[in-house]
C-alpha cells in the first residue's frame, strides 16, 4: 500500500508538469520522478518523502524552476499536506 501511495504522488507531479509545459508552450520532452520514502518515524506520526524531479528537453533554467514550482504545488501533495483526511468505514 505505501508503494502505491508514494507512486500517486510521482504521477501526479509526472502529470503537472507534463500539462504546465504543454499550457505554456515549454519544449519538454519527458519527466522523471524519483521519491524516496522514509518511513522509519511512521508510528510516530512521520513520514517522509523526498522527490527528485527531473526534466528533460531543450529547457531554459527559468522553465525548469517555473515547472519545479508548479509540481510542489500538485494535487496529491496538496491533498497529503493540506487537507485533514478522515476515513468512514462502511458495513
Amino acid at each position: 500500500p505505501h508503494d502505491f501511495f508514494d507512486a500517486s504522488l510521482c504521477a501526479c507531479k509526472s502529470l503537472t508538469a507534463t500539462w504546465y509545459a504543454k499550457k505554456l508552450g515549454f519544449p519538454l520532452t519527458s519527466v522523471d520522478i524519483e521519491v524516496t520514502r522514509d518511513n522509519a518515524n511512521e508510528r510516530h506520526g512521520e513520514y517522509k518523502l523526498t522527490v527528485k524531479a527531473t526534466f528533460h528537453g531543450p529547457l531554459t533554467d527559468e522553465q525548469k524552476e517555473k515547472l519545479h514550482t508548479a509540481i510542489e504545488r500538485c494535487p496529491v501533495q496538496r491533498l497529503m499536506t493540506q487537507v485533514k483526511i478522515t476515513v468512514e468505514d462502511v458495513r
